[in-house]
């Protein structure tokens, strides 16, 4: 009987927590991973305990109590609940994880599934497949991690095929995956054909997307109402409040609050909801492009012989200056491919530029003079700040898209001219003779590849994958070099890719359409704040007298009209901001997304309060 925390572990319970261990994937042995939460649940109460100790013993003096008393008590209930918390962090640790992979498999699996029936379709054995797929991470995510489970079942404990995927179905945390495995077990057991389950699986999987796409898009309807009503409405109604509360003489402070605290902390709890709530309907992101070699690691090195010191010295920096060389004749792609790079440049010239305007200014030097004098320079010097930001992201998913587009055409003409006969590599390049758009450049690299510097299709078509930074490319491109590899008849597998990439495309442009509605909504509930921001100066604030004026007992109290412009005029910027973000999360699930809507919604605030309010 095991212990965490002096409590012990009944064996009904570790029987549980070795099933959800299992499906965790956890590196090392469930015995590891119990001593090591129960060291780490050591250390937390120790400190619990301590901080106990430490807050009673400050009780003690603050009330005045019995310094052993108050120290003990203090202690002991810090140490209760270190206790619960470390004896539920077991469950809590396997629970998250457990989830994460769920999520991963459900949103890769259908992906998946159409790159085994090709496989599978081209000749492949369905060993073989799972072989393939379980070196795939980088495009199946867990569900490759899961059937590497399989392949380590068969050759490494000697399990048959079909037990090493009863076992994945006892241990995998997807009900979907369980389904499908169960379902092939029972297939395979029955001697059906594996082949035509997965082009069966494969559509179910199409429509499943297909219908889920629809829920999501509701969902986003549910979420936009959500935010309007409590992150913009709410808001409005807020400052209304409490405009009339300061009315009475009543101190500005919650109007602070609402301003400078909750507006932002409130619209990130939303994006942070936004994003939990989306998760499901992501797609995982395309692989990292750049590539580690570790041929050399563990291989001792040779002490150095006279005279080669200064060599090394000399080669070292030949090497250093042919890197320089090469980020500055790369500049460009240093900074698109990283786009919140230019920040490097622009934040500390924006901080520089601000320094000079205050050095300028001429004196007093009052708090609030400095905030009315340097909100709108701070304004455009986000927007300064933003605008590489954006250019350079927008710029590289437009190019992205215009690929995506392109490409159906390229795998049609591919497989039109495999049809006819022609093996893969002349059918490349028949299909990259004539223009294809945005796609042209790289495809006339890629025939040259083939044609003069002696690459194999292989090579050409992994390069062209690498290229361009697209996860539905990148599986494409997968399959077809897989395929080409493994058979020289891979006409079906080129039908499959075809079909495959133009279901998926079709999908993302329809999402893409339907969700760009939820932006507008987000625009317009902005420039209803802007609409109730003026009504409030112009038309109510501007009725109400001063302080030195008291009709009725009502009067702006200490905060005069300038003071309010200024409260809105920041309430209006940050409204912008958090609008901005959220339509890009609305629109796209990605904040970088959100980056241009922030700079317009910014532009109209400046453009409204410099010209009209």
């Amino acid at each position: 009987m095991r212990s965490l925390c002096g409590l012990s572990l009944s064996e009904k319970r570790l029987s549980a927590l070795r099933i959800q261990f299992a499906k965790a994937n956890i590196g090392g042995t469930f015995d590891q991973y119990i001593h090591r939460q129960s060291l780490i649940a050591r250390i937390v109460l120790t400190a619990l305990v301590l901080v106990g100790a430490g807050l009673g013993a400050a009780a003690s003096r603050l009330f005045h109590l019995p310094l052993a008393i108050a120290v003990a008590s203090g202690a002991l209930v810090l140490g209760l609940v270190g206790v619960v918390v470390c004896y539920l962090s077991v469950d809590i640790v396997l629970s998250l994880r457990v989830s994460l992979r769920k999520s991963n498999i459900d949103r890769t699996l259908p992906h998946c599934v159409p790159f085994m029936y090709a496989l599978s379709r081209g000749g492949m054995e369905l060993f073989s497949v799972f072989k393939e797929v379980s070196t795939r991470t980088y495009l199946f995510g867990e569900t490759s991690t899961e059937f590497g489970r399989v392949v380590k079942s068969v050759e490494l404990l000697g399990l048959s095929p079909l037990e090493a995927l009863e076992r994945l179905s006892e241990t995998t945390p997807s009900i979907m995956l369980k389904d499908f495995v169960d379902n092939l077990v029972s297939l395979l057991k029955s001697g059906g054909s594996h082949t035509q389950y997965f082009r069966d699986v494969t559509e179910h999987y199409h429509e499943m997307v297909d219908n889920a796409q629809k829920s999501y898009v509701q969902m986003l309807g549910g979420l936009a109402e959500t935010y309007i009503t409590l992150f913009v409405l709410g808001p409005m109604f807020g400052l209304i409040t409490f405009v009339v509360m300061s009315l009475t003489n009543a101190p500005l402070t919650m109007i602070y609050a609402l301003i400078y605290l909750l507006m932002p902390l409130s619209t990130l709890g939303f994006i942070v909801l936004l994003d939990t709530l989306t998760e499901p309907y992501k797609d995982i992101a395309p692989p990292s492009r750049q590539v580690e070699t570790h041929e050399l690691r563990g291989i001792e090195i040779a002490p150095l012989l006279k005279g080669e010191e200064e060599l090394l010295r000399q080669l070292e920096k030949h090497v250093q200056r042919a890197n320089s060389m090469w980020r500055l004749k790369n500049l460009k792609r240093y900074f698109v491919d990283r786009p919140e790079r230019t920040l490097y440049i622009t934040f500390p010239a924006f901080l520089v530029a601000l320094g000079i305007l205050l050095v300028l200014r001429a004196p007093p030097y009052t708090l609030t003079d400095i905030v009315e004098f340097v909100d709108t320079p701070v304004a455009l010097g986000v927007v300064g700040m933003m605008l590489p930001i954006s250019v350079l992201f927008e710029s590289k998913k437009r190019r992205t898209r215009k690929m995506e587009a392109k490409m159906p055409e390229f795998l049609r003409r591919l497989t039109s001219l495999n049809e006819v006969g022609l093996p893969l590599r002349e059918a490349i390049l028949g299909a990259t003779e004539s223009e294809l758009g945005a796609l042209t450049p790289l495809l006339r690299q890629m025939r040259n590849d083939l044609l003069l510097w002696g690459k194999t299709t292989s090579e050409a078509l992994r390069r062209l994958e690498r290229e361009i930074p697209s996860m539905m490319i990148t599986r494409t491109m997968t399959l077809i070099t897989k395929a080409s590899e493994s058979t020289s008849s891979i006409e079906e597998v080129l039908k499959i890719a075809t079909s495959n990439f133009k279901l998926t495309h079709s999908l993302q442009t329809a999402r893409r359409r339907e969700t760009s509605i939820y932006v507008v909504v987000v625009y317009m509930a902005f420039l209803l704040f802007l609409l109730m921001v003026y009504v409030l100066l112009y038309y109510f604030l501007k009725e109400v007298p001063t302080s030195s004026e008291v009709v009725g007992g009502m009067s702006l109290g200490g905060a005069g009209q300038s003071q309010y412009r200024l409260l809105f005029y920041h309430a209006t910027l940050i409204q912008g901001v958090c609008s901005g973000l959220v339509a890009g999360m609305m629109s796209e699930e990605n904040l970088m997304s959100g980056i241009k809507h922030c700079i317009l919604m910014l532009s109209i605030a400046i453009v409204a309060y410099s010209v009209i309010i």
